[in-house]
């Protein structure tokens, strides 16, 4: 059973996602390059994830089975993906495409300075660059958007698996509750 309370917390996530994505794109490359802030975020909507799988746990008595905890933390998590992964494509692909190129260069002369810090092979950049701009290339297309959002939630699906066989709890008195 599905809660309504996994959208609403969906929803949230997605918010501070679009929110985070648009202060970004206002502020400039440097924010929306930048690993640390999107890091930290990811990491706070994955907790609040977990928080509020706990609080539907509570609104449904206290009880929940593996199957409903699942289920309502990839509600929370699909909501929350589709929404800030169709934001972030709508920036970058389709409101200001040359921001999208820009943000693409920005990553890629950071990725290429990191390696020649640790002393790669000139062979080894070009191999890398030549991935890097192939998968940007792909990402800016719909399927690209698609597989993305399948690869995020292959992940949330792994986090909720887990996340759910913690906080399970089953009625062991048969004791009816009442919603």
């Amino acid at each position: 059973m599905i809660n309504a309370y996994s959208y609403r917390a969906g929803l949230i996530a997605a918010a501070i996602s679009v929110a985070h994505t648009l202060v970004s794109y206002i502020v400039g490359i440097d924010l929306f390059t930048n690993l640390w802030i999107p890091s930290v975020i990811a990491i706070g909507i994955i907790v609040y994830l977990i928080i509020s799988l706990k609080k539907v746990r509570t609104i449904l008595g206290g009880y929940m089975s593996f199957t409903e905890g699942l289920a309502n933390f990839f509600i929370m998590s699909l909501v929350y993906v589709v929404i800030s992964q169709l934001f972030y494509f709508l920036i970058v692909n389709v409101i200001d495409p040359e921001f999208g190129i820009a943000v693409n260069d920005v990553i890629i002369e950071k990725a290429i300075g990191m390696m020649e810090n640790f002393g790669a092979p000139e062979s080894e950049i070009e191999k890398a660059l030549v991935d890097m701009e192939a998968e940007f290339e792909s990402k800016s297309t719909f399927i690209g958007v698609i597989t993305s959002m399948g690869k995020i939630l292959a992940f949330f699906l792994v986090v909720g698996a887990i996340v759910s066989a913690v906080l399970k709890r089953k009625n062991e008195g048969n004791i009816e509750t009442i919603d």
